[in-house]
């Protein structure tokens, strides 16, 4: 158990084995859809390679049992192959596991020592995963800084580097870094996905339909292909529920102020609702939410404020789906669900509830309006201080 079999009737020798590596390894870079048998075919050639067979182990969709025997193995085989491969071993292995603070610090230190290594680069996302602002803008600079080192004609991270433009908003560079690594590799996958982003930003449908659609048709396998495909017909891939913050905010301190049971078990969570309740009046727990960066909700809410703007996003707002009894209106709460139903191709956009359902026990906590009622004008100037850029 645990064991991978290629399908061809004579494995490759080793020399073709390492040629076979670097054809894997080019496409998952590239996140490519032939990456998979590339890799069944470099492990069968090679078991005692720790980074083919770890790779490959969390690419497969073993089970856990599976997936910890491989884990066992690689970190075995590691050992005897070298300090690179056992820290890249090392690392695969804490972002497999979720551990994403602990592997964006040793990616930290593994850059250190071995700069523009492109295998340790597909352990990237730990630095956003961590939900951490410090660590994703540190992960954004270590990005830049290895690029440097890497040249520019490294497309794997020019490609990561157009990536994290075009998340910070920085259009026009991401769209240059995307052409740039695209020129040097047309199948990153990375880095068709920046542009297509930046394409929806610069308001070029049509080129980005008929690119994508070139691109999608030679590898329909790719990845990111549901994804890209969702761009390339001009639907939106995403459908974002937007609730004014102030209201969120007193909803998530009532939530955190409840009894211990409906808190649930998320220690950050049972780490503010001990604040909170420290905490003497609603004025004082509101400019705590308002001014501590670690209050549950403020990185997600940071990190999403982009959906607000991006073309390719149907926003449906909580003012328009709340209808009458929590401060909205039927007309509005129906042209949003008409809204939603359409993004979704719903096969009858025109079936929309007339009414919303009868409200459930905590229902009022999904009222619009009531932040701005709680709030102080302290509290509004805390607000534009802290939220609003």
């Amino acid at each position: 158990m645990g064991e991978w079999r290629t399908t061809d009737r004579t494995a490759p020798s080793v020399a073709e084995g390492a040629l076979v590596g670097e054809r894997a390894l080019a496409e998952l870079l590239a996140l490519g859809g032939r990456a998979l048998p590339l890799l069944r075919r470099w492990t069968a050639s090679d078991p005692a390679c720790g980074v083919a067979r770890l790779t490959l182990a969390t690419c497969d969709s073993l089970g856990d049992a599976a997936l910890k025997e491989q884990l066992v193995v690689a970190h075995r085989d590691a050992q005897t192959a070298g300090e690179r491969e056992a820290s890249l071993v090392y690392g695969v292995f804490l972002f497999s596991h979720r551990q994403y603070r602990l592997t964006a610090d040793h990616l930290a230190a593994h850059f250190v020592r071995w700069p523009a290594d492109e295998v340790a680069g597909l352990m990237l996302g730990a630095f956003h995963a961590c939900g951490d602002p410090v660590y994703r803008a540190y992960g954004d600079a270590l990005v830049e800084e290895q690029t440097a080192s890497a040249g520019p004609d490294n497309w794997a991270w020019v490609s990561w580097l157009a990536a994290i433009r075009a998340e910070q908003g920085r259009i026009q560079e991401a769209y240059e870094l995307a052409g740039q690594a695209l020129a040097l590799n047309p199948r990153s996958g990375v880095a068709i996905h920046a542009l297509a982003h930046t394409e929806h930003e610069r308001g070029t449908g049509h080129d980005a339909v008929v690119l994508l659609d070139s691109w999608l048709t030679s590898d329909p396998q790719a990845v990111q292909s549901r994804h890209l495909n969702r761009h390339a017909d001009g639907r939106p891939p995403l459908v974002f529920h937007h609730r004014d913050i102030r209201d969120r905010i007193i909803s998530q301190i009532r939530a955190l102020t409840q009894p211990a049971d409906p808190v649930g078990s998320l220690p950050e969570h049972l780490v503010y609702r001990d604040i909170l309740t420290a905490l003497p009046t609603l004025d004082a727990r509101i400019t705590l939410a308002l001014t501590d960066p670690g209050f549950p909700g403020t990185e997600e809410a940071r990190r999403s404020r982009w959906l607000l703007h991006h073309p390719a996003v149907c926003v449906i707002t909580h003012e328009e789906l709340a209808g009458p009894g929590r401060g909205g209106t039927i007309h509005a709460r129906a042209q949003a669900l008409t809204r939603l139903l359409t993004a979704i191709s719903h096969p009858d956009p025109a079936a929309v509830p007339t009414a919303p359902p009868p409200a459930a026990p905590g229902a009022e906590d999904l009222a619009i309006g009531t932040g701005r009622a709680l709030f102080t004008p302290a509290h509004e100037r805390l607000l534009d201080r802290h939220h609003s850029h």
